[in-house]
């Protein structure tokens, strides 16, 4: 190992602002987040009379208040 190796451990990385890892993270959080986005959009597309029947249960006013109310106590 040559020494602009050592003192670029991350490689590509090296050349961020921040720690590398932290870039690591926010790359995961980013890739987990899209994956649970798309399936719940793909599953919703796929089963959509399943999720009607869900959305038809749900009172709006209810909703609002319990928004409202953990908006205010937060």
């Amino acid at each position: 190992m040559d020494a602009a190796q050592e003192d670029r451990p991350w490689g590509a990385l090296s050349d961020l602002p921040g720690h590398p890892m932290m870039w690591v993270l926010i790359l995961t959080e980013v890739v987990t987040f899209g994956l649970l986005l798309v399936t719940f959009t793909v599953t919703g597309a796929i089963q959509s009379d399943v999720f009607a029947a869900g959305r038809a249960q749900l009172d709006p006013i209810l909703g609002s208040i319990n928004t409202a109310a953990s908006t205010l106590l937060s």
